[in-house]
C-alpha cells in the first residue's frame, strides 16, 4: 500500500507514511476515515455518513441525513458530533437512527487527508440537498476525492433538443450499489470493513424501484424548483 496522495511529492518515498515498512506499519499517526454505512437506510437505498478522527484525539462523526423537504430541499438535516471512542459513538442516538451503521469500511489517512476531508464533508453537508445528485453518498464521495482517494461522481449533463434545454442525469445516485463500488476502487487503503449480515433486506431496490419512487414523489409535488 503506498500513500495516495503521493504524487504530490515525487522526490518522497512511496512508502515514507509508514516509514518504508508497508507490511508491519499500517497506519503510524493513528489518523484514519471511517465510511459507515447503513443499507437499510434511505427506504433500503442506502445512507453513507464518516467518522474522522482517530483513537487518542476522539472521532468527528459527520453525516447529510437529508432535508426538511425530503427529496430536494435547501434546509439540510445533518449529523455533527465529536466523540471521544467508537465504543461512545456506538453507543448514541445517531448510530441508533441507522440501524448501528453495521456495514463500515476505516481507510488509512493522513493528518493532511483527515483535514481535506473534514473541510469538503462540513461544506457538502450544509449545500443543497439533492437525492439524485447531492445526497449522502456525494458529500461522502466528495471529501474522499478531496483527500486523494476514488470515489464516484455524479453529475446532470446538459443537453439540446427541438423543445429546448433538459438535465440528464450520468451515474447511479443510490448510495449501496456506490458504496460497494468504492470499497473495490480504494481496496489498498481499507485497514478494515464489516458488513451488515442482513445485507440481502436491499437487493429488491433496483434502479427502477429508485426511479418510480422518485417519479411518484415529484407527481405529488409539482412545484418543486430543482437546482443544480
Amino acid at each position: 500500500m503506498v500513500d495516495p496522495m503521493c504524487e504530490k511529492y515525487y522526490s518522497e518515498s512511496l512508502y515514507l507514511h509508514c516509514k518504508n515498512n508497508s507490511v508491519n506499519i499500517i497506519d503510524p499517526d493513528g489518523k484514519d476515515i471511517i465510511v459507515l454505512h447503513d443499507r437499510k437506510g434511505a427506504g433500503g437505498f442506502g445512507h453513507t455518513a464518516v467518522l474522522i478522527g482517530n483513537e487518542t484525539d476522539g472521532w468527528f462523526y459527520l453525516s447529510k441525513d437529508g432535508g426538511q423537504r425530503l427529496i430536494v430541499s435547501d434546509i439540510p438535516e445533518v449529523g455533527n458530533k465529536k466523540f471521544n471512542n467508537i465504543q461512545q459513538f456506538d453507543n448514541s442516538e445517531y448510530a441508533a437512527k441507522f440501524h448501528g451503521y453495521q456495514t463500515r469500511a476505516r481507510f488509512t489517512s493522513t493528518n493532511e487527508q483527515d483535514d481535506a476531508a473534514f473541510v469538503t464533508m462540513w461544506k457538502e453537508m450544509y449545500s443543497w440537498y439533492d437525492v439524485t445528485n447531492h445526497n449522502c453518498m456525494d458529500a461522502v464521495g466528495s471529501a474522499l476525492r478531496t483527500a486523494g482517494f476514488y470515489a464516484d461522481e455524479n453529475y446532470y449533463m446538459e443537453t439540446h433538443n427541438l423543445s429546448g434545454h433538459s438535465m440528464i442525469l450520468r451515474g447511479d445516485p443510490r448510495p449501496n450499489q456506490r458504496y460497494d463500488k468504492l470499497l473495490k476502487m480504494n481496496a489498498d487503503f481499507i485497514i478494515w470493513k464489516t458488513e451488515n449480515a442482513n445485507r440481502q433486506y436491499n437487493k429488491s431496490n433496483s434502479w427502477n424501484n429508485f426511479i418510480n419512487l422518485l417519479g411518484k414523489w415529484l407527481t405529488s409535488n409539482p412545484n418543486i424548483i430543482f437546482k443544480w
